[in-house]
């Protein structure tokens, strides 16, 4: 196991030992989408902004591709995105009324064997700078 899977790993732990005893199962990120180090670490979005959806859009993205060979991935209005997502995908969404922040909705498998966001994360679109995580 790489150091950067283990970290990844301590960290989804750690997000899901905040969750109020929540256990939800992870992919390991790809290199350079996500760094984290000890649980109190940033996590940086490696997301273009000339692919972030407009406000009030919703767009799909395969953090296992790299951004050139996201076409083809679902994007626009937000209402039914979330039955085009897939197990690994994330689903990106821009705020109406907050043009400076991006949410990545993290997609797993639920008990009901359903595929539910488990984690959102709200980036700072100028940075990448992980600002809030939020479990639905």
């Amino acid at each position: 196991m790489t150091i950067r899977r283990f970290l990844t790993l301590a960290f989804a732990i750690s997000a899901a030992g905040c969750a109020g005893g929540q256990s939800m199962e992870t992919d390991p990120m790809p290199g350079g989408d996500v760094r984290t180090g000890d649980p109190g670490a940033m996590a940086t979005l490696n997301v273009p902004s000339t692919h972030l959806p407009p406000q009030g859009m919703c767009r799909v993205w395969d953090p296992t591709l790299p951004s050139g060979q996201q076409r083809g991935l679902p994007s626009g209005a937000c209402n039914g995105m979330a039955t085009l997502v897939k197990r690994g995908q994330w689903m990106l969404y821009r705020p109406e009324d907050n043009n400076s922040v991006v949410e990545v909705r993290m997609f797993d498998t639920v008990d009901s064997g359903e595929l539910q966001p488990v984690l959102i994360r709200v980036f700072e679109i100028a940075s990448g700078r992980l600002i809030e995580e939020i479990v639905p």
